[in-house]
C-alpha cells in the first residue's frame, strides 16, 4: 500500500513538472513572438505610354477639285507629326476608300505622286480649286512616283503595304511634310467626262 501511494505521488509530481514546463514553454513562445520588424514599399504605380500621330488639315480636305481638263495638275500638302511618348517601329502612308476602277470611275486616268519632306503646311482649298501652298517644302524621296490612283489604291492599303520609312522617337514631337500631285492624264479621252473619283489618305504609327 506504502508502494503504491509513492507511486501515486511520484505520477502527479511528473504531471505537475509536465505542466510547469508546457506554461514556461507558452509564455517563452509569446514572449519571443512580440519581437517583430516591417519594410514596405508602397505606392506601386503602372501606366501605359501612348502612340499619338495628328495633321495640320483642321478637319478639311486636301482636294475638292471639279472641272478637271485633261492635263490639269493640282497639288497641295499636308504637315504630319509625331506627338507619341513611345519610340515608334515605323510611320507608314497608305490609302482607304480603295478607288479601284468601274464604269463612271476616273481614277484610272487620275496620276497620284506623293513626296515626303520638310518645309510646307497644308492649306484649306476653296471649292472647286486644288492649290495648296506648298510653299517652301523640301523634298527627301518620292514615295509613290507617278501612278494611277485606282493602282495607288490598290497597292498601299494597310500599314504592312504603306510607304515611308519614317520612325520617330517618343517624346520627339517629329514632323514630315508631304506634297501629293493629282494631274488627270493628257491623254484622257472623251468617255472620262463627267467621271469623278475620290480617295483617302491614312498615316498610321505603331510602336
Amino acid at each position: 500500500m506504502q508502494t503504491a501511494r509513492i507511486r501515486a505521488t511520484a505520477v502527479r509530481s511528473t504531471v505537475v513538472l509536465l505542466a510547469v514546463l508546457l506554461a514556461s514553454f507558452s509564455i517563452l513562445t509569446t514572449s519571443r513572438a512580440a519581437f517583430t520588424d516591417t519594410t514596405d514599399n508602397n505606392g506601386n504605380n503602372f501606366g501605359a505610354g501612348t502612340v499619338s500621330i495628328v495633321d495640320d488639315d483642321t478637319g478639311s480636305v486636301m482636294f475638292n477639285v471639279s472641272g478637271m481638263a485633261p492635263g490639269d495638275i493640282v497639288v497641295n500638302c499636308i504637315l504630319v507629326t509625331y506627338t507619341g511618348s513611345l519610340d515608334t517601329a515605323g510611320v507608314r502612308l497608305y490609302t482607304a476608300n480603295q478607288a479601284t476602277t468601274t464604269a463612271t470611275n476616273l481614277a484610272p486616268e487620275l496620276n497620284v505622286t506623293i513626296e515626303e519632306g520638310t518645309g510646307a503646311a497644308f492649306v484649306a482649298t476653296e471649292l472647286g480649286g486644288g492649290e495648296g501652298d506648298c510653299t517652301g517644302f523640301v523634298a527627301g524621296s518620292t514615295l509613290v512616283p507617278s501612278t494611277a490612283m485606282d493602282t495607288v489604291a490598290a497597292t498601299y492599303f494597310d500599314f504592312a503595304s504603306g510607304v515611308s520609312a519614317w520612325a520617330p522617337l517618343g517624346g520627339s514631337s517629329d514632323a514630315r511634310a508631304y506634297r501629293v500631285t493629282v494631274e488627270l492624264d493628257a491623254g484622257a479621252t472623251n468617255a472620262f467626262q463627267g467621271m469623278d473619283a475620290q480617295i483617302d489618305f491614312v498615316w498610321e504609327a505603331q510602336s
